[in-house]
């Protein structure tokens, strides 16, 4: 699934009424920082968020990093699994099917095994950098504390 699919079959408001909040006058109580009013505007035909006190603004995948404090690749598997679990967008005909493609998402087991590859990546360079005197001159006269910073060469 591509951004451009996620942002096509997932509005604003479903995103909105699955964390609970439902906008009055395309406005509500900004769940960013403590408000008193009403200060988040929502455009729930443009699917977009402005918040007048804090500035922070988006669309709905902006919208998941926020609330939920995720990194942006997080905010689009959690935007997908809305999308996927049959949500649709008001006026839409049919429901968002699972889609076999390359350009998918990658499943659980996937990214396992890429992050494990990558760790021993890492821990390959790491003792890497260890091992190296040249190495370890190069980081001192960058200023660079290998140790604190986990460098691999």
């Amino acid at each position: 699934m591509e951004i451009s699919d996620i942002k096509q079959n997932l509005s604003l408001l479903q995103v909105l009424e699955n964390y609970g909040l439902k906008p009055k006058n395309n406005m509500l109580r900004c769940p960013f920082h403590e408000d008193n009013t009403a200060s988040l505007q929502v455009n729930l035909t443009q699917n977009r968020y402005k918040c007048h006190a804090c500035d922070k603004k988006g669309d709905v995948i902006q919208f998941v990093q926020d609330y939920e404090k995720l990194t942006k690749h997080e905010a689009l598997l959690k935007c997908a699994e809305m999308v996927g679990s049959g949500k649709m967008e008001a006026g839409s005909k049919k429901p968002q099917t699972e889609q076999t493609s390359i350009s998918q998402l990658p499943s659980a087991i996937a990214k396992n095994e890429a992050t494990d590859f990558l760790q021993k990546m890492f821990l390959s360079f790491r003792k890497g950098l260890l091992c190296s005197d040249p190495a370890k001159e190069y980081c001192k006269s960058r200023n660079l504390d290998f140790d604190k910073l986990e460098v691999g060469f």
